[in-house]
């Protein structure tokens, strides 16, 4: 769970700005930021945040090289990310970028519903000592950042046709798609302490929902009727689904299956099924017309991104950055 808010903040850290540089913020800065690692165009950057970032590294296994080398070459990394955030916050600030209240709202109530109770969320923030509000702060500039980069230079980035069809040419192994099955089951769930009276009534039954099958009566329709798998509501449709889904004996069965039979019993995990072949469809390369428009987007979000960079060193080159941590 702290993973999670790791992930989130990892967007949006740097704090808070000078007055001298954009008045408009002049309420929010009303006190010294002690022991800054760097400032940019006179805005601190705490060593709260420093120090969170590096904690951050080292949840990601960044740390695994424990020599001094790598520990600098950490930090400076650290370092120099904190800058560029802030910096572009900056620029967003004098770009006027707004966030909607209710928007920063929906984040942290979408944040705290993934822990089971306020009581843990607040013991997480306490662990990475934060504040709600802080992190409320943080989430706010980081959609700012985001907004500034989509409006200043993803939207306005352009691709044409020919860039679209060239990527496509060049690059065939991002459009395979691997071999899928389409398949619809009937589950009957067998719990691990289930007793031998239980799992052979089960089998019993679903021996005698095979016969029907067989017999001409629509697979769909028992497993309507029969299957206690939430799949049961779309006639035990799973619809198509690849290698690596779904748990290993399921899968082997469904893949061997020619489209139109129906399984023996198989067990897995989850209890006995019966399944049917829908449709197979071999690995093939996805059209261009069916993937033109996400990969035109694809391509214009990878512009913008380059752009954002570019501006980025730019402003780098007539920023005030003093650091002081080397």
């Amino acid at each position: 769970m702290h993973r999670f808010i790791t992930g989130i903040l990892t967007l949006c850290l740097p704090i808070v700005f000078a007055t001298a540089v954009y008045p408009a913020l002049a309420e929010e800065q009303k006190t010294e930021v002690p022991d800054p690692v760097a400032t940019v165009n006179g805005s601190p950057i705490p060593l709260s945040d420093f120090e969170w970032e590096m904690k951050n590294a080292a949840v990601k296994g960044f740390n695994a090289v424990e020599s001094n080398g790598a520990q600098d070459s950490l930090k400076t990394q650290v370092l120099d990310e904190l800058i560029d955030r802030e910096l572009l916050y900056q620029e967003s600030v004098k770009s006027d970028v707004s966030i909607d209240e209710e928007l920063v709202q929906n984040r942290m109530d979408h944040l705290k519903g993934r822990f089971p109770d306020e009581e843990l969320f607040t013991k997480a923030l306490e662990d990475m000592n934060m504040t709600e509000e802080n992190l409320k702060r943080h989430i706010k500039r980081g959609m700012s950042i985001t907004k500034y980069v989509d409006e200043s230079f993803v939207q306005k980035a352009e691709v044409s046709e020919k860039e679209i069809e060239d990527f496509y040419k060049e690059h065939p192994e991002a459009f395979t798609r691997p071999e899928r099955v389409h398949a619809r089951h009937i589950l009957l769930e067998t719990k691990p302490d289930a007793s031998e009276e239980t799992i052979e009534k089960n089998r019993e039954l679903l021996t005698s929902l095979r016969k029907k099958v067989e017999n001409g009566e629509d697979f769909g329709e028992l497993a309507k009727e029969y299957s206690e798998c939430p799949s049961s509501s779309q006639n035990g449709d799973l619809g198509f689904f690849g290698k690596g889904e779904m748990v290993k004996e399921f899968e082997e069965t469904a893949f061997a299956l020619e489209p139109g039979t129906v399984s023996e019993i198989v067990q897995t995990q989850f209890g006995l099924h019966l399944i049917q072949s829908v449709e197979k469809q071999p690995e093939s390369i996805v059209p261009l017309a069916e993937i033109k428009d996400r990969l035109g987007l694809h391509l214009k979000q990878e512009k913008g991104k380059e752009a954002a960079a570019a501006h980025l060193s730019e402003l780098k080159k007539t920023a005030c950055i003093e650091r002081m941590v080397h």
